[in-house]
C-alpha cells in the first residue's frame, strides 16, 4: 500500500466556533489526518490529491475545507478548528489526464479522544473518466493553470484550492466584489455600481530621520474624516525603520465615497506606502457596525448557515502620561482572534494613539458575538469600533489557515484576496517585535511595535485581475528581549465581476 507523503493536522474545539485564527484554549484537541493509497491505487500516478471536510457527513452539501496537495508538497495547510458534529473526511487522487482515479470518504463524529488519527485509504475507481478534454488539463486541473510558471507554484505546505468552479466543470463563481483597486497618494473615489461594504488595508514604511525617536501612523479617512489608524512610537534610539499597518471596514459606504490612506510621521521619513481596497455587494453579505465613545464596542448576529466572517476592530485614545501603552483586542464568541499592543506618543506632545486590524473567522449556524476592547495605561480612551461582514460559505471559494509561515493558493478568477496574520510575543527586556504579510515576496501588511508588545496583527487586501497561483507568507522579526511565541495566518478570497 503506497502513500503520498503528507499529513494534515486539525485542532478540534468543543462547543466553540471554528476560527481561522484560533485561540484554542483548554478545549482544543489535535487530530492527525492521513491519506494512503490502497491496492490498485498507484501513488505514482497522482499529480494532486484533493482533500475535503464536509459538514453533516459524506452526503452533506457544504464543503467546510478544500485543499489540493501535490507530491512535491509534504503537508496540507491546516484547516481551522471544528465544532462537535458529524463530518465527511474525503480525498480524491487525480492523475495527469485529470482522471479522478481513486477516492474515499469516511464519516467521523467529533470530538474524538485527544491524539486520535483518521486514516483514509484511497480505493481505485476503474469506472472513473477524465473531468475534461486532455488539452484542457494541466497538472491535474481542468481548465489549466493561469500561466506556465504557476505549475511549479505549490510550496512546502501545499496549495489550497477551495474554488467552487474547482477547474472541474462545476458552476462558475458568483461575484460578490463589485469594485476593487489599489490607491496612491490622495483620495480615491470608490466607484461601486451599487450599495457596498468597504474593506481596505494600508501600510507605510518609515526611515528614522534624526536619531531622536518619534512616531509614525497609518490612517484611513473617508470624506476627510479620520475613520481608523495605527500609531507606532519609537523611543530615542538610532538605526531602525518603523512600519505601520491599518485597516478599515465601512458598512456605510455610499456611492462615490472618497477614501484616502494617510501616512503621518514625526522624526521619520516615509519611504514607501501601499494600500488597497475592495467593495462587497451589500445584498450578498450581512454587515453591522458599533462605534462607541470609550473603550468597548460590540455587535451580534444570528446565522442560519455557515459563514466566513471578517471581524474588524479599531480604537483611538489620547495619551495623558509618559508611559502610555495602548492595546486592542478583538473577540468572537469570547475567543481572541486578533490583538495589538503599541506605545503611545509621549505626553509632552499629546497625540492620538490607535490600532486597527481585521481577522477571519469561520462560523456555523447560531448566535454570535463580536467585541472590540481597548486597554492600556496613561490613556484617555476616545472611540472604539467593531464591525463584522458575514459572507455565506458558498460564496467564498478559497479560505484557510495555517500556523506554518507560508502557503500557496490557487486563485480561480479575478477577485479580492484578504489575509490576516497574528503573532504573540513574550518580553524579558527592552526591544521590539513586528509581523508582516507578503504576497509573492511583496510586503502587503507590516506593523512594528516598540517596548513590550504582547500581540500584533497585520492585515492585507490584495486585488487580482485574473486567476493565478500566489504564495502568502507571514513572518516575524524582533530585537532585544522581545520574542515571538506563536503565529497564525488566515486568508479568504472573493470573486469579482
Amino acid at each position: 500500500m503506497g502513500s503520498l507523503p503528507f499529513l494534515l493536522r486539525i485542532a478540534l474545539l468543543t462547543g466553540m466556533a471554528a476560527s481561522l485564527l484560533p485561540s484554542c484554549g483548554k478545549d482544543a484537541r489535535e487530530l492527525s489526518w492521513t491519506v494512503t493509497f490502497g491496492p490498485g491505487a498507484e501513488a505514482s500516478e497522482a499529480v494532486r490529491v484533493q482533500t475535503r471536510i464536509i459538514r453533516d457527513g459524506c452526503d452533506g452539501t457544504t464543503d467546510l475545507y478544500v485543499t489540493n496537495v501535490t507530491p512535491e508538497a509534504q503537508a496540507g495547510a491546516a484547516p481551522g478548528p471544528l465544532t462537535p458534529g458529524t463530518y465527511g473526511f474525503a480525498a480524491t487522487a487525480v492523475d495527469e489526464l485529470c482522471v479522478p482515479y481513486a477516492s474515499v470518504c469516511s464519516e467521523v463524529t467529533l470530538p474524538l479522544p485527544a491524539g486520535s488519527e483518521v486514516v483514509l485509504v484511497l480505493a481505485s475507481d476503474s469506472m472513473a473518466r477524465p473531468g475534461c478534454r486532455i488539452d484542457e488539463c494541466v497538472a491535474g486541473f481542468c481548465g489549466g493553470l493561469p500561466t506556465d510558471a504557476s505549475i511549479d507554484a505549490p510550496a512546502s505546505d501545499a496549495a489550497s484550492d477551495g474554488s467552487s468552479d474547482g477547474g472541474d466543470g462545476s458552476a462558475p463563481l458568483r461575484a460578490i466584489v463589485v469594485a476593487q483597486g489599489t490607491g496612491g497618494s490622495g483620495a480615491v473615489e470608490i466607484d461601486a455600481p451599487t450599495t457596498a461594504i468597504l474593506i481596505a488595508a494600508g501600510m507605510g514604511m518609515y526611515r528614522q530621520a534624526d536619531g531622536t525617536g518619534g512616531f509614525v501612523a497609518s490612517t484611513f479617512e473617508m470624506a476627510g474624516t479620520r475613520r481608523a489608524g495605527t500609531v507606532v512610537e519609537r523611543v530615542a534610539a538610532a538605526g531602525n525603520d518603523l512600519y505601520a499597518n491599518s485597516a478599515l471596514v465601512a458598512v456605510d459606504l455610499g456611492l462615490g465615497a472618497l477614501v484616502e490612506h494617510v501616512s503621518v510621521a514625526d522624526g521619520y521619513d516615509l519611504t514607501s506606502e501601499r494600500w488597497a481596497w475592495g467593495a462587497l455587494a451589500a445584498d450578498s453579505v450581512w454587515a453591522s457596525e458599533d462605534r462607541q465613545s470609550g473603550n468597548a464596542a460590540s455587535t451580534s448576529a444570528e446565522t442560519t448557515t455557515d459563514v466566513i466572517a471578517i471581524v474588524y476592530g479599531s480604537g483611538a485614545a489620547t495619551t495623558v502620561g509618559g508611559s502610555a501603552t495602548l492595546s486592542l483586542t478583538v473577540e468572537v464568541d469570547g475567543a481572541t482572534c486578533g490583538s495589538a499592543t503599541h506605545l503611545g506618543v509621549d505626553e509632552a506632545n499629546p497625540r492620538t494613539a490607535g490600532a486597527s486590524f481585521f481577522c477571519l473567522v469561520a462560523l456555523g449556524p447560531g448566535n454570535h458575538d463580536f467585541d472590540a476592547t481597548l486597554g492600556g495605561v496613561d490613556l484617555s480612551f476616545s472611540e472604539t469600533t467593531v464591525s463584522h461582514i458575514l459572507v455565506p460559505r458558498t460564496e467564498v471559494p478559497i479560505f484557510g489557515a495555517t500556523s506554518d509561515p507560508s502557503t500557496s493558493v490557487r486563485l480561480p478568477s479575478a477577485g479580492l484576496l484578504v489575509a490576516s496574520a497574528a503573532a504573540r510575543f513574550t518580553e524579558t527586556g527592552p526591544g521590539w517585535g513586528d509581523i508582516a504579510i507578503a504576497i509573492d515576496g511583496v510586503d502587503c501588511g507590516r506593523v512594528r511595535s516598540e517596548g513590550s508588545p504582547t500581540g500584533l496583527t497585520a492585515t492585507c487586501v490584495w486585488p487580482v485581475s485574473a486567476g493565478e497561483w500566489v504564495t502568502i507568507t507571514a513572518g516575524t522579526a524582533r530585537e532585544g528581549g522581545v520574542t515571538p511565541v506563536g503565529t497564525t495566518l488566515g486568508w479568504a478570497f472573493f470573486a469579482s465581476e
